[in-house]
């Protein structure tokens, strides 16, 4: 997702008043590679909206986006028309995800993670601090789905037609919030995986809950055991 994007994104963010207080009645974050999440956990998915940036959920997101198209000033209703194009996209690669099988999304799943390891490897980054520090990362906007285009490469393993929903700013807003929870579901919880990479997904996955203050706590909703 470009800079602009983001902007636009988290200038809602902020507007709406979104802050670390939308986790505070969060449970506690599971942070066992053997922990076994409650059923609702499991079923988060079965509702995508669940994973949508705040302003972009389709309850408020009406809202906002005429809120936009009908100011007087030219800039705000060009705002307006940028977050109609994101929503759509968003919806987009939401619908995608939904309709992919358990065995794609463990492929995809599996993908995302071997190239997030490359991206950490080649910068020697070992914490979310560090990412926060890295001109990559901030020249992103602060995206911590694909700031150094590890996204990008995992999508390239799709389809055309699955590359061309995914590999768009839509699809990128919408895996800040689905992709800790695609690699904690698919990868660190799935049995089927060894221990090693269920260990590794679940250390990067946990860098969308440490990455998660402010405007960008949506990113860590799914990512906490459930009571």
């Amino acid at each position: 997702m470009n800079r602009h994007s983001l902007f636009i994104l988290f200038s809602l963010l902020s507007s709406m008043g979104v802050c670390s207080c939308c986790l505070q009645n969060t449970p506690q974050y599971d942070a066992s590679v053997h922990g076994r999440p409650e059923s609702d956990w499991y079923a988060a998915e079965n509702d995508m909206s669940h994973f949508y940036p705040v302003p972009l959920h389709p309850q408020v997101r009406h809202h906002e986006v005429n809120h936009l198209l009908q100011s007087p000033d030219a800039l705000e209703r060009k705002h307006g028309r940028k977050l109609q194009h994101l929503i759509q996209g968003v919806d987009a690669a939401a619908a995608l995800l939904s309709h992919l099988s358990p065995a794609e999304k463990e492929a995809l799943a599996l993908a995302y993670l071997h190239e997030y390891e490359v991206s950490l490897a080649q910068h020697q980054i070992s914490t979310a601090a560090q990412i926060c520090d890295k001109e990559e990362y901030l020249r992103s906007g602060s995206c911590i789905s694909n700031w150094d285009g590890m996204l990008n490469r995992a999508v390239s393993r799709l389809t055309l037609e699955q590359q061309s929903i995914l590999h768009t700013d839509g699809g990128v807003a919408f895996m800040e919030g689905y992709g800790g929870y695609m690699l904690l579901r698919y990868v660190a919880y799935n049995p089927q995986v060894n221990a090693e990479t269920r260990r590794k997904a679940l250390r990067i996955a946990s860098f969308w809950v440490d990455c998660s203050d402010g405007a960008l706590s949506y990113r860590a909703t799914w990512l906490w055991k459930r009571k």
